[in-house]
């Protein structure tokens, strides 16, 4: 069951990129390709489930990805260089 989801696009792709967290405190990161998302990575560190995402990019072009979970943290990840 998916608890919360952020959405954005690789930058100078027409590609999406997804990120979806659920109760297993991981978040799974998936790139669309040819119509399809496809499962790239599975960030963990949280300690508690996901409850809030948002991705940014930045103008050197890097992505980043904010998680917010239970566990009172609030975590960076550099999903995209």
């Amino acid at each position: 069951m998916v608890e919360c989801i952020a959405l954005t696009f690789v930058p100078g792709t027409q590609s999406a990129m997804l990120a979806a967290a659920s109760v297993d405190n991981l978040i799974h990161i998936a790139v669309e390709k040819d119509d399809k998302f496809w499962k790239v990575a599975s960030l963990s560190g949280h300690e508690d489930w996901v409850r809030c995402m948002s991705f940014v990019t930045l103008d050197s072009m890097d992505v980043l990805l904010a998680s917010s979970s239970q566990d009172r943290r609030i975590r960076l990840w550099k999903v995209y260089d």
